[in-house]
């Protein structure tokens, strides 16, 4: 598709969703595609005019994105994110000879109001600065999640429409090319007279090189080694299996050393070797160990900080919707893909606070709304929110807001027979 018709679909898509939708590059750089009319928009501007001109507060907005980018790539198809500042995006990878990722959004998935509170809450900004706070909050494209999901199909469809091939022409070309450099490397070896012992060396500059998140050395590196086993194998799928295993378990603590989070490599690493222990030839062996070279490569040089703040608002949005019903820390840790302890750990470094005195902050702040707006009973009010005692819930209301719910009621003009 030439670039002229991939502009025309993503501005549909842009007109169809109130999306602003462009492409990146995938390589933290700038934008390249963007929509006709909508050249002003390539950063957001809640951001660059609200949060960093007016309350200083820098946010990595392309960074944002390549780690949206990258988790679309890990998980398949389209990903969901927020990014720091608390906007929605969706982003999808482009598969074929396409290089990078669509990228859609901003959007909002919370009410408008509680979004102005938590900002200025966190911020402290002055008068003129909330009252230019609101009113670009009340400019946000805002959707419910169902939509967003609707939308994020519907990215997917563009991403393959602007790919040409699809994903699994990248992955064919990627897999003979890295055959052929193995391939180059086994005929150097076998013109030497004496071709040199396994080099366990490289290994230790390969874990060496992943660490320092040094990709492209890395992956040469990789190539070298797996012609050594290819060569000294000779043609024994079992052995060779067995050392590229091995293999796998060495990039795998390199990618810890590096930094990377300690789940998402115990989570690629046991994927990995069960799709290692399935494979039935050498190239599917070979590609497998490479593609999770790449992931391992992400891991360490993904973006930290970034992960947690996206990890942490969809904890936080999940918890708002459902903050009436039954919750648990280990409910909510399962939505968002991660253990009950390590979620817990950052829950309290991001938010500082622990999971149940935020559940108990959210559920406060729904039952304000309720005594301000009916005559609804303090009990009914409390089960409605998700205290199952009154009792407790007056006393966490109380705790919160210094007064009782009545007193609370009543100070809003509220007298309910």
């Amino acid at each position: 598709m030439e670039e002229k018709a991939k502009t025309e679909l993503l501005t549909a898509y842009a007109s169809s969703t109130g999306l602003i939708c462009r492409r990146i590059n995938g390589e933290n750089e700038n934008l390249e595609i963007v929509p006709a009319g909508q050249e002003e928009d390539l950063s957001c501007h809640f951001c660059v005019h609200v949060l960093r001109d007016r309350l200083g507060v820098s946010l990595p907005c392309n960074a944002v994105h390549n780690y949206g980018a990258a988790q679309a790539r890990r998980f398949g198809g389209s990903y969901v994110y927020f990014c720091p500042g608390g906007l929605t995006h969706i982003a999808c990878v482009l598969g074929g000879k396409e290089k990078g990722a669509l990228v859609a959004g901003p959007a909002l998935m919370v009410e408008r109001e509680d979004f102005f509170q938590e900002l200025c809450e966190k911020y402290k900004p002055s008068k003129a600065v909330a009252e230019r706070l609101r009113e670009c909050i009340w400019q946000i494209k805002s959707y419910s999640p169902e939509q967003i999901r609707h939308f994020a199909n519907l990215l997917e469809a563009v991403a393959f429409r602007c790919s040409d091939q699809g994903g699994e022409a990248d992955r064919l070309y990627t897999q003979t090319q890295q055959q052929s450099r193995i391939g180059e490397f086994i005929q150097s070896l076998k013109s030497e007279d004496q071709p040199e012992q396994y080099p366990v060396g490289k290994e230790k500059e390969l874990q060496s090189a992943l660490a320092a998140g040094n990709s492209a050395r890395a992956k040469a590196l990789l190539n070298e080694i797996l012609g050594h086993i290819l060569l000294s194998a000779g043609g024994d799928l079992t052995a060779v299996k067995a050392r590229v295993t091995e293999l796998a378990v060495l990039l795998s603590r390199a990618a810890l050393e590096g930094g990377a989070d300690e789940q998402d490599v115990f989570e690629l690493n046991n994927t990995l070797l069960a799709k290692l222990a399935e494979a039935r030839t050498m190239e599917s062996l070979c590609d497998g160990l490479a593609r999770a070279l790449n992931s391992f490569s992400n891991y360490v040089f993904e973006f930290p900080a970034l992960k947690h703040a996206d990890v942490i608002h969809q904890a936080v949005d999940y918890m708002r919707r459902h903050c009436g019903e039954k919750l648990s820390l280990e409910i909510v840790a399962q939505e968002v893909y991660l253990s009950a302890s390590y979620f817990s750990k950052i829950f309290k470094s991001e938010l500082g606070s622990s999971f149940i005195s935020y559940l108990n902050m959210l559920r406060i702040e729904q039952s304000k709304k309720l005594l301000k707006i009916g005559c609804l009973s303090i009990a009914e009010i409390a089960t409605s929110v998700g205290f199952e005692d009154q009792s407790y819930y007056s006393k966490v209301f109380r705790k919160h807001t210094g007064v009782t719910p009545l007193e609370y009621r009543k100070s809003r003009g509220i007298h309910c027979p």
